[in-house]
C-alpha cells in the first residue's frame, strides 16, 4: 500500500493513458511545457504507478486492455491520491459519476488545450502542498490499527466517497462493505461514516 503523503511529486511529470495516436499528439502539444509520459495500456500504466510518482494522471476510459477507471480504482485502493483527469468521447453520465466517486475530474472529448493545461497546473500545485486530510487519514489508520480492507474504506471516506457508493468505488460487495464499516466504526469509536468524514475534515480536539 502506498503512502499518499509519500507519493507527492514535485516535478511537472504527468502520466497519460491513451491509445489513440491523434489524441496522444493533441495531449503532447497542449502540454508541451510538461513532462508527459504517454502509455497505451492499463498494464503498463499500473506497473509505472506502482513504482513511480507523477504530478497527475490523464486517463482514457477505453484502451485495448481495459479502462482508465479500473486503473484509477486500483490506485485509490492502494492509497494513491494523485490528481486524476478521466477522459472519454462517450456521452454517458455513468463514467462521470464513477470518476467523481474516485476523487477524479472528468472531461468529455473533444476538449480544449486550456482544459488540459488547467488540470496539469492544478495537479502540480496540489502535489507541492501536503494534504492535511490525507495526514489525518494516516493517523486514524495507525491509531485504530485498521486492517488493509478497513484501510481502503477509510481512505475512500477521506476522499469524499459517500456510503451508498463505497461498494462500487472499491469493487466489493455491499455485504462486505457492511461488515467492514461495522468493524471500522467500532475501532474508531464513531457512530457513522458521516462523523468519520467530519472528523477527517475538521477534527475535534482530543
Amino acid at each position: 500500500m502506498l503512502d499518499p503523503i509519500a507519493t507527492h511529486a514535485t516535478s511537472r511529470r504527468l502520466l497519460c493513458l491513451e491509445d489513440d495516436p491523434f489524441v496522444q499528439h493533441a495531449v503532447r502539444r497542449a502540454l508541451a511545457d510538461f513532462d508527459v509520459l504517454v502509455i497505451e495500456s492499463v498494464a503498463a500504466a499500473r506497473a509505472l504507478i506502482a513504482n513511480e510518482s507523477f504530478s497527475g494522471w490523464l486517463l482514457d476510459i477505453n484502451v485495448a486492455d481495459g479502462s482508465g477507471l479500473d486503473l484509477l480504482a486500483w490506485a485509490r485502493e492502494r492509497g494513491d491520491q494523485t490528481p486524476a483527469l478521466v477522459m472519454t468521447g462517450l456521452l454517458d453520465r455513468e463514467p462521470d459519476n464513477v470518476a467523481q466517486s474516485l476523487g477524479a475530474e472528468f472531461l468529455y472529448k473533444p476538449y480544449s488545450a486550456t482544459n488540459l493545461r488547467s488540470f496539469a497546473a492544478r495537479s502540480v500545485a496540489a502535489q507541492a502542498e501536503p494534504d492535511p486530510r490525507a495526514q489525518r487519514v494516516e493517523e486514524l489508520i495507525v491509531r485504530a490499527s485498521l486492517t488493509k480492507r478497513e484501510e481502503a474504506i477509510i481512505r475512500a471516506v477521506g476522499r469524499g466517497v459517500e456510503r451508498p457508493n463505497l461498494a462500487e468505488a472499491l469493487g466489493v460487495s455491499e455485504n462486505t462493505v457492511k461488515t467492514l464499516v461495522r468493524r471500522l466504526l467500532l475501532k474508531t469509536k464513531h457512530r457513522d461514516l458521516a462523523h468519520v468524514y467530519r472528523d477527517l475534515v475538521s477534527p475535534t480536539p482530543r
